[in-house]
């Protein structure tokens, strides 16, 4: 029986922003212990009647993402750009992301979001601290490779 493959070391995150990287940036230099965590998607909308009687429905709703960057990371820059560049304008970016694990085999194409959290500061304690930004996320479709 063969091991099955886990490894995201050769994961690719390419990042599209709308006016600032419209030709996409290829997000490098991750934390030791968390490249990225996605949010969990929720499907439904539920509620039980005073009569024990179970309603659900579909309801759509946006995807986060959670980067995390060491402090050394060449991609922090294109982050504090971001952010600095939407602080001087006082408005927002339309970003797309594509997520690419080839051990898995599968591709994630996020659209229609925007950087909504980032910690442009790397927090000093006996060494730097990694900064996590979240980006929101109209869709994301999954893919084979």
């Amino acid at each position: 029986m063969a091991v099955g493959n886990i490894t995201d070391a050769d994961a690719i995150i390419i990042l599209t922003v709308d006016n600032l990287y419209p030709s996409g940036v290829q997000i490098q230099g991750f934390s030791t212990d968390t490249a990225w965590t996605a949010g969990d998607a929720t499907i439904a909308e539920a509620r039980m009647g005073v009569d024990g009687k179970l309603s659900a429905g579909y309801t759509p709703s946006p995807r986060t993402i959670n980067l995390s960057l060491e402090a050394s990371s060449p991609s922090l820059e294109v982050m504090r750009n971001i952010i600095s560049t939407s602080q001087m304008t006082k408005g927002v970016f339309t970003c797309s992301m594509q997520i690419t694990i080839p051990a898995q085999g599968k591709e994630y194409k996020l659209s229609n979001g925007v950087l909504q959290v980032g910690h442009d500061i790397s927090d000093g304690k006996k060494v730097l601290d990694p900064s996590q930004f979240t980006f929101i996320f109209e869709s994301c479709k999954p893919s084979s490779i």
